[in-house]
């Protein structure tokens, strides 16, 4: 069942296109197509003595993927950056209600009254899309698409959502492409000159931040490589280059996907980036990492450094497919867990709270027991902070289970107490959806649901085509008001 309902599963293209075999086969193609950790993207090695191995017709020069088509290269969209107006932490709103007693969902794109799914002043729609990462850029205001699956293969594309106009926009930034490898465990990530005739590589399972005017992606699957490396993508100047932080001194994340990646505010004005678990499919993870953002700068600095062992008793257990919210207030900053799968199909519904220091370590993990109307065991779901509020909705459930449209859960981080509640509107349905990102939108009491999948009913599965009639994938935003 597990691979019936997650195509994505492994989330690389080998396992995509052999998404109807059985969760046994799916391991066993993953010894033998998957990176191993030892394999995983490093950097290139300097003064190698590897030998080369004899040219064979097979080793001619093939045309590279990541070309541009020159009516790609035509596609321009300027991002509006003001870093100095972005003073708000994720998560702050205007108005924050004292209770939260529902919700009203609708679509901020395609308008309601498009009946086409294609609003008329669109010149460009994007792929729909799950287990992609999506970002808010609040000065702008835009949500910005990276990547993604669809559901026989991996997305490139870069897509934007002007919040001024409504309006969807390709994005093609100028990139310091990767250097290839002919060896087998992966590609360097040495960079290459920058060249205006590539683009972005296709991905999934990986996770972005937005931070001082650039976006940063970490790890995933990137052309059937699990990853461990950064992608960045500086918005003013539409450049996107790669680099990896470590050596072989340091303990370095193993490449992985389906992890969380949170960025959070420190008292100093700086910024932490907390990456936890994740897998590669063959193993799940629970190590948890952070890096030093300071407060001029826009990338990472120094190097990782690996806080609290994962055999300790207290911490969580191994998973992927978790979410992570970060909530911060004068006196701290904290990272709210939730459920996730251990290993192929245990489901988990597990809630754990970890401090993150002022120096930007993380401190002892608490497990919280909650009351009220707890959530149950999911996985892939959507979660996020607004205001006290940690907002968890959808997911893939256990088989048994099943939501009714619209339900939500809303944990307040006051008093640590669940309720439970169901918005209305046209696009209630879009709170059970799975592989989507949940994001507040600044400066209103309000949430954006980007893409993502929904299980066809039967009535709907009669009469959809393609690959899999049973999987419905979405490219739209749904706003969600709290009230």
């Amino acid at each position: 069942w597990i691979t019936n309902k997650m195509q994505y599963a492994g989330l690389c293209c080998a396992c995509l296109q052999r998404s109807k075999s059985s969760g046994a086969a799916l391991k066993h193609d993953a010894d033998a197509d998957s990176p191993s950790a030892d394999d995983s993207a490093q950097p290139e090695p300097q003064n190698s003595s590897t030998s080369i191995p004899a040219k064979t017709e097979s080793d001619s020069p093939q045309p590279d993927p990541r070309r541009l088509s020159s009516a790609a290269k035509t596609k321009k969209f300027q991002f509006k950056v003001d870093v100095s107006e972005e003073t708000q932490a994720p998560g702050v709103v205007a108005e924050v209600p004292n209770s939260i007693s529902g919700a009203t969902a609708t679509l901020l794109w395609p308008p309601a009254s498009d009946s086409d799914g294609d609003a008329a002043a669109n010149t460009f729609v994007p792929q729909p899309r799950y287990f992609h990462s999506a970002v808010y850029i609040p000065s702008h205001p835009a949500v910005l698409f990276i990547g993604g699956s669809a559901v026989d293969s991996l997305i490139g594309e870069i897509a934007v959502l002007d919040l001024n106009e409504y309006q969807w926009h390709e994005v093609v930034p100028r990139v310091f492409p990767r250097a290839q490898s002919t060896s087998r465990g992966g590609e360097s990530v040495k960079t290459m000159r920058l060249d205006e005739n590539f683009q972005v590589e296709s991905r999934a399972g990986h996770k972005s931040v937005y931070v001082n005017g650039e976006v940063l992606s970490l790890g995933g699957v990137i052309e059937k490589q699990y990853c461990n490396f950064f992608d960045n993508f500086m918005l003013g100047a539409n450049v996107w280059s790669t680099y990896f932080i470590g050596d072989k001194n340091e303990e370095v994340p193993e490449a992985r996907c389906d992890h969380s990646l949170s960025l959070v505010p420190l008292q100093d004005g700086a910024h932490a980036l907390v990456l936890f678990g994740g897998w590669n499919l063959t193993d799940c993870f629970n190590d948890l990492h952070t890096l030093r953002i300071e407060p001029d700068k826009m990338k990472p600095q120094g190097a990782w450094r690996r806080c609290l062992a994962e055999k300790e008793k207290t911490a969580p257990c191994r998973r992927r497919g978790h979410s992570a919210a970060v909530y911060s207030d004068d006196v701290s900053s904290r990272i709210y867990l939730f459920g996730g799968l251990a290993g192929f199909s245990s489901f988990l519904g597990d809630f754990w709270e970890v401090e993150i220091g002022t120096n930007g370590t993380a401190e002892n993990w608490s497990l919280i027991e909650g009351t009220g109307s707890v959530p149950g065991p999911r996985a892939y779901h959507n979660s996020c902070v607004i205001g006290p509020y940690v907002v968890i909705s959808g997911g893939i459930l256990p088989e048994d289970k099943k939501e009714d449209d619209g339900i939500f859960y809303v944990f307040d981080c006051r008093d640590q107490t669940w309720t439970k509640h169901c918005a209305a509107g046209p696009a209630a349905g879009a709170l059970q959806r799975y592989g989507a990102v949940m994001l507040a939108r600044q400066g209103t009491p309000s949430l954006l649901i980007c893409g993502g999948a929904a299980q066809r009913t039967e009535a709907e599965q009669s009469t959809a085509g393609g690959l899999s009639p049973e999987l419905a994938l979405f490219n739209d935003v749904v706003q969600v008001d709290l009230v």
